[in-house]
């Protein structure tokens, strides 16, 4: 994967091109991140970055606090990506991918 662009569409043609979808980017770092990771690990993420991410990245993840706004957090099972939401040019950009060493369990 390189950087700038990794899925562009101007809109979600599964729903009659009504949805915006967004532009996803992967800063440099990021993506030397996700080269060192386990293939299975790199591309979970890589999926999630072409679905859930673009189709909605508010939804796929939460903001990291309220004076940081512009970044939020989405996780996996085993991975953590940091990423920024532009409303007003409909992009993110993901600046951090991480493996998580310690994934968290939810509560049943």
């Amino acid at each position: 994967m390189r950087t700038g662009p990794v899925l562009a569409a101007p809109t979600d043609e599964r729903r009659g091109g009504m949805s915006p979808r967004h532009e996803v980017t992967v800063a440099a770092s990021a993506e030397r991140d996700l080269q060192r990771l386990p293939d299975r690990t790199a591309g979970e993420i890589r999926r999630f970055l072409g679905g859930p991410l673009r189709n909605d990245p508010r939804r796929a993840g939460t903001p990291l606090s309220e004076s940081r706004s512009t970044m939020w957090e989405a996780t996996g099972p085993s991975w953590r990506i940091l990423y920024q939401v532009d409303a007003n040019t409909l992009s993110v950009r993901v600046m951090v991918v991480a493996h998580r060493r310690h994934p968290t369990s939810r509560a049943s």
